[in-house]
């Protein structure tokens, strides 16, 4: 289902050109709030429609990394399983408040990490339904769908579209162009908007690489990646 192939590039030709991003994030993570705030100008500025998601993602590695940005040593096994467990119940929460619209729950997620990186609030379960019921959102329904099937189903599922699409790190951004067919460009480490402007430029061309699957690297934070679309959020 997933390959890494050479990229084709597509001519740019708006109205008709539509861009579909998949951005897999630690919730909770300071690098992947200053990634989303670029995304967004990004969005604001590009000259062709956006289809965004946001798609929480962790497993021992993206916990190892981020324990190294935090200057914690990865042998404190308790302190990782209590912040796995932590990652785990944000990414619940964001499910959950997607579960009353697409837009509703990335303005809630903008807010709670707001809150963490701004205004350095320690995360806690107080928080995040205090920051629910500030956003709007149903508090009732945002708790019973916090802990239902139905929400741990959602996050599931997105990390099955992670490991499909090969992402071994956060932040991650997958670029797909519906006119290259199933052809996009995975970004990660350090991103600016007038980057990614200038990556969708198709007088910029990105390089194309040969990069195996399994080695997981991309030439220049990008290589280019072949996958089925998932169908976009409304």
């Amino acid at each position: 289902m997933y390959r890494v192939d050479k990229l084709q590039v597509s001519s740019f030709a708006p109205p008709n050109r539509v861009l579909d991003l998949y951005l897999f994030i630690n919730p909770i993570g300071y690098e992947c709030y200053k990634f989303e705030q670029e995304i967004n100008r990004f969005i604001a500025e590009a000259p062709c429609k956006i289809n965004y998601k946001i798609l929480p993602y962790h497993n021992i590695n993206t916990m190892t990394e981020y324990m190294h940005r935090l200057g914690i040593e990865n042998g404190d096994f308790n302190y990782r399983n209590q912040l796995y467990l932590t990652v785990y119940q944000v990414s619940l929460a964001y499910k959950a408040a997607m579960m009353q619209g697409c837009k509703r729950g990335r303005k809630f997620l903008f807010a709670l990490q707001r809150a963490l990186h701004q205004d350095k609030m320690p995360i806690s379960e107080e928080l995040v339904f205090r920051t629910a019921d500030k956003e709007g959102l149903d508090l009732a329904e945002f708790k019973e769908d916090h802990y239902s099937q139905l929400t741990k189903d959602a996050y599931t599922a997105d990390q099955h579209v992670a490991q499909e699409m090969g992402i071994t790190s956060t932040p991650s951004l997958v670029i797909f162009d519906n006119l290259s067919e199933d052809y996009g460009i995975m970004v990660q480490n350090e991103i600016t908007t007038a980057a990614l402007l200038n990556l969708v430029k198709p007088k910029n061309k990105p390089r194309s690489t040969n990069c195996k699957k399994k080695h997981h690297t991309h030439c220049d934070h990008m290589h280019a990646v072949k996958w089925h679309r998932h169908s976009n959020e409304s």
